[in-house]
């Protein structure tokens, strides 16, 4: 992913976005290409399964593909760079365990800075357990 889209050579970073980053519609911020931008969240759609970690940062830079502005741009880049500080970083099923996933959502309509959109609070519990139907490890 980040050899397509010309970021092989970029710096690793430890978070997927900074506290300070506050994305809004950046109305006079400069366009950018949109097929561009579209491409680089797609791939990143498909890592949330696995990384959880990054989710919040994507779906944040997803808001904004209807125009995106160097501002989006640049905080969809800072996602690749952590990706590449933390390839050692995901959710890995070995082959054979039955998995059950409980999750349990709490949402409410907040005004952002942005646009009004439903916040939504996920917590997800995995109990990972072997062909026995003993558990084999479970999340703390």
């Amino acid at each position: 992913m980040l050899k397509k889209f010309g970021l092989k050579d970029s710096k690793p970073i430890k978070t997927p976005m900074s506290f300070e980053t506050k994305l809004t519609r950046d109305e006079d911020g400069e366009s950018v290409d949109n097929t561009r931008y579209h491409g680089m969240i797609g791939s990143f759609l498909f890592l949330t399964a696995s990384r959880l970690d990054i989710m919040f940062s994507v779906c944040l830079c997803a808001r904004f593909q209807e125009d995106p502005k160097t501002s989006h741009l640049e905080a969809v880049k800072r996602i690749f760079r952590y990706i590449k500080g933390s390839t050692h970083l995901g959710l890995w099923f070995p082959k054979g365990t039955r998995i059950e996933t409980i999750i349990y959502a709490d949402s409410d309509h907040v005004e952002t800075m942005s646009i009004a959109k439903v916040q939504a609070v996920f917590a997800h519990s995995w109990d990972v357990v072997s062909h026995r139907g003993s558990p084999r490890s479970k999340p703390p």
